[in-house]
């Protein structure tokens, strides 16, 4: 048998969930911070290219 929920904690109604969102200075850069590595490993990542793409125009030099 499968239970779907924990009867010690009801689930709760859709007008009571909230989204709870830190704004604080210290979480802001920290977000900051990890969106300039994902773009760091963006661009390093398109610097691989494919065999089929060694001759396209759109190849990065």
């Amino acid at each position: 048998m499968i239970l779907l929920s924990n009867p010690e904690r009801p689930p709760l109604e859709s007008a009571q969930r909230a989204v709870v969102v830190d704004y604080s200075p210290a979480a802001i850069d920290r977000r900051m911070r990890e969106l300039a590595s994902l773009w760091e490993f963006w661009r390093y990542l398109r610097k691989f290219k494919t065999v089929k793409d060694r001759n396209s125009p759109r190849a990065i030099e």
